[in-house]
């Protein structure tokens, strides 16, 4: 299922799935287990996408916008 090379890649296979489980159950909003394959693997893609996000090195100096301007 896991195909990055991110910090999480090792574990990301073993615990999605436990999470979205646990997050399902923590909601209160179930997942029938016919789809739970299926949102398991787009939490894998979000996960491959925060690690490129998260692999950007930014510069100490960098802050956080107080306004979003397009």
């Amino acid at each position: 299922m896991s195909q990055g090379a991110g910090p999480l890649a090792e574990t990301r296979a073993a615990t999605l799935e436990a999470y979205v489980k646990a997050a399902s159950e923590a909601t209160g909003l179930p997942i029938a287990e016919t789809y739970l394959s299926g949102v398991v693997e787009h939490f894998a893609v979000a996960a491959r996408m925060a690690d490129i996000v998260l692999s950007f090195p930014l510069p100490d100096e960098a802050g956080t916008a107080p306004v979003f301007v397009p």
